[in-house]
């Protein structure tokens, strides 16, 4: 099996946790974003216009939600957005050798297999390890979510042991969850 690209839910309400979580948080306090799997931009209209980042990285393997993102906001007015087109998993190393205030997994790891990247292993052991990995270079704020989608590499059956395992890791603390989605804070 190899990565999907994922479907793009154009018409998805922004997440009410994020909202909640971000609202007393300071402006300068978020200065680099890394969000793996962009969309079309919805994330990024929220982080630019809230705080004074200097750096968001947004990855999108998929070039017609690029182009939509780049109709959606005005990206010559960010100096500060860097828009890469591809797979995480082909770009993953060089995003890992420094740490991001925020990482933004959402509704993406559903969409990807990392058995390559960890020699075979299972997809969701993979993505386990991959977790911890992204973890590892978050500054401040973990934000991820799945959503059950009929083509997927994890089926949502296995849900339920990926939250498990982030609910209860050792390095996040569990700042806000609706449903699926979830805003964690590195402790």
């Amino acid at each position: 099996m190899t990565s999907i690209i994922g479907i793009c839910a154009y018409n998805k309400p922004f997440p009410k946790v994020v909202h909640e979580v971000f609202n007393n948080v300071e402006k300068n306090e978020i200065n680099s974003v890394l969000d793996i799997g962009c969309g079309d931009g919805r994330f990024i209209q929220f982080f630019l216009n809230k705080f004074n980042i200097k750096e968001y990285f947004a990855i999108e393997p998929d070039h017609k939600v690029i182009e939509r993102l780049r109709r959606n906001i005005n990206t010559s007015n960010y100096d500060n957005l860097y828009i890469i087109q591809a797979l995480w998993e082909d770009v993953r190393d060089s995003f890992l050798r420094r740490k991001y205030d925020i990482v933004i997994l959402w509704d993406v790891l559903m969409f990807m297999d990392l058995t390559k990247v960890y020699h075979n292993d299972t997809i969701l052991n993979s993505a386990l390890k991959e977790l911890d990995v992204l973890i590892n270079i978050t500054n401040k704020y973990f934000l991820f979510s799945l959503h059950p989608v009929k083509r997927c590499t994890i089926h949502y059956t296995e849900f339920k042991k990926i939250f498990e395992y982030l609910d209860n890791h050792e390095k996040l603390e569990l700042l806000g969850k609706r449903y699926l989605n979830r805003v964690y804070k590195i402790k």
